[in-house]
Formats: structure tokens, sequence, C-alpha cells
């Protein structure tokens, strides 16, 4: 997915992943009255950048190798899991709730961070994602009992080995 370069591009983008209440300054960057959740939308990186998200700013499960496009401000939690990160290059500066990097791959917590709760940081601790999987359209599809074994995996997993359940 390239990045969008009119106002018109990242308007229909917005609209057609449901994101609501969000304006297009004139430099291209989008601010969101509102939360961002991009689950299971097939992408490599962010197509818009956006600058001030004012809820939860959630990327899961995409396929992203890079946090560019993501929000400097969240008002909410930053949630990225199920990705392919490596780095936090990229990272917002400020989160006013949790963060959470849940199945990445990243070696290392280095970030611009100038503000954030509750951090929590997991890389390569959670059982895999393999009830999901990308059709020949280049969909994600999942088997729906794959699917009920890994959830109930990763809530022991969270039980056994973190106070946040």
């Amino acid at each position: 997915m390239t990045k969008f370069t009119t106002k018109e591009e990242i308007s229909k983008w917005c609209n057609d992943n449901f994101i609501e209440n969000f304006s297009i300054n004139s430099d291209l960057i989008v601010d969101v009255d509102d939360s961002v959740i991009l689950y299971l939308v097939p992408m490599e990186q962010l197509p818009v950048q956006f600058g001030y998200v004012k809820g939860d700013f959630i990327l899961g499960e995409n396929g992203l190798t890079t946090l560019k496009g993501v929000p400097h401000t969240v008002g909410g939690d930053f949630i990225c899991g199920g990705n392919k990160i490596k780095d936090l290059d990229f990272f917002p500066k400020d989160i006013y709730s949790r963060i959470i990097l849940l199945n990445n791959q990243l070696e290392s917590f280095t970030s611009p961070l100038e503000h954030a709760n509750n951090l929590i940081w997991i890389s390569k601790s959670i059982p895999g994602l393999n009830y999901l999987d990308i059709d020949e359209n280049g969909y994600y599809k999942y088997n729906i009992d794959d699917y009920l074994k890994w959830n109930q995996e990763v809530s022991e997993f969270l039980n056994t080995h973190l106070d946040i359940i």
C-alpha cells in the first residue's frame, strides 16, 4: 500500500476503515477526535500520517513492518499487536494511557516517548497467531476453532505471567 497524496484519497481511506470525526490538515496529517481501530487491515505501512488521536489507537494483526504513520499523540491506549514491528522508530511521543505491544518482533524498547502510563511490553512470549492466514486474494481469514484455542492460550499465559487480568 502506498502513501496517499491527496485529501480525497485520505478521506476515502478513513471512511472505508470506519474512522470518524477526523480532519485532514493542509500538510495531509490526519487528526482524529475519536478512536482509530485498524484490525485485520492488511498493510505493511500506514498509508496516511496521523497527528493527534483523542481516543485509542489500535493496530491489530495487520502485517505492519514499521510504525511510520502512527500519531505523535494518543489520548487513550496505543495497542499494536500481532504485527512484524522490529523497532520503535516513529513511535508516538505522548501516550496518555496503556501501551500494549504484544506479539511483534521487538528486540528492545527505545523510543522518543515522553509520557505514558502502565507500560506493557511483550515481544516474543505470547503464543503465535497460528489461527490467522491470508487467502488467495490477500485477505486475512481465520479458523474459528483455532482462534478460540489461541484466545484461551493467551488468557492462560497472561494470567500466569502478568498481573494485568
